[in-house]
């Protein structure tokens, strides 16, 4: 791993955070805490940002792990109590309005990681692969 590609990646995750949790919230309120835009919102600018860093940055699954400790740090120091569901206990039904719980948000944030994690594996994996098959075949 380069000395700069964890950098390059924590950077870029970084915004992505800032863009996930900062800007489109305010920009669109009505979508936010929950909602199938909101998810869309978190879902693909994180998967888009971490098949990046690994394909185009180069980075390995460790740096891949770095920037997510520090995804995941700023998440739990912000997160708009409940965007994207984070921390909420309870459901949206007949009027009922979900509580904002920061052990619901640790534990959330720990799936996250997790989820972060195997699919970077999955995808450095498969990445790996592939480059052993093309050498192969050369």
């Amino acid at each position: 791993m380069s000395d700069s590609g964890y950098k390059k990646m924590t950077v870029l995750i970084l915004a992505v955070y800032i863009i996930q949790f900062l800007i489109f919230p305010s920009a669109f309120p009505k979508y936010y805490p929950r909602s199938n835009e909101a998810a869309a919102i978190f879902l693909i600018p994180t998967a888009l940002a971490l098949l990046f860093g690994i394909l185009c940055l180069k980075v390995k699954w460790t740096g891949c792990l770095i920037a997510d400790t520090v995804y995941c740090a700023a998440v739990c120091i912000y997160n708009g109590e409940g965007f994207y569901g984070i921390g909420l206990r309870g459901i949206f039904l007949d009027g009922a309005k979900p509580v904002y719980s920061f052990k619901y948000a640790l534990a959330g944030i720990f799936i996250i990681f997790v989820l972060l994690a195997l699919f970077q594996l999955a995808v450095y994996g498969a990445y790996r692969l592939t480059l052993k098959i093309k050498n192969a075949v050369r």
